[in-house]
């Protein structure tokens, strides 16, 4: 009886293997990015540009999925980052925050697409805790052997969360 269970946990294992493909070799096969330094520093020049034209100003990044960075400068305006704790901190007793955040890195055909979210952070005195983010990508590629980044579309978020991205 020991010996049929036994058999029978090893197949229902085996099946499911077959059936699935692993978390690890899913991770295996993709490209991975080794320095995301000089790209985030090409969509944040590009992200800076974008806003100039929309005259937006957000030098605020979370730390968040960047690595070591402690603040930067980009065509003469200074980024400052931001570890979870310091953006908690400076949403308190009514105040709001305006930061950048980067999503993601997915690396494929030679290019990196960047997803980088403005995030909005409010404390309001009667509303509570609120938090809304437009998701922007970019996509950067190297030119000259230098890592350049061209705005590619958003999200809406007024109208469900279709992206006006074009085609990459």
């Amino acid at each position: 009886m020991r010996m049929k269970s036994t058999i029978l946990v090893m197949l229902a294992l085996l099946i499911c293997l077959c059936l699935r493909p692993s978390t690890y070799a899913q991770l295996l096969s993709r490209p991975y990015i080794e320095d995301k330094q000089p790209i985030i520093r090409a969509v944040l020049e590009a992200e800076l540009r974008r806003q100039s034209q929309v005259f937006e100003e957000v030098t605020q990044l979370s730390s968040e999925n960047v690595g070591l960075i402690t603040s930067l400068e980009i065509s003469g305006r200074k980024v400052v980052v931001l570890d979870a704790a310091k953006i908690r901190e400076r949403v308190k007793d009514g105040n709001s925050i305006t930061y950048l955040l980067f999503k993601s890195f997915e690396a494929k055909d030679g290019m990196v697409v960047v997803k980088l979210s403005r995030v909005i952070e409010q404390d309001r005195c009667f509303g509570g805790y609120h938090k809304e983010s437009r998701d922007y990508t970019y996509v950067a590629r190297t030119v000259d052997e230098r890592w350049q980044a061209e705005f590619k579309g958003r999200s809406n978020p007024l109208f469900g969360d279709k992206a006006s991205a074009k085609s990459f």
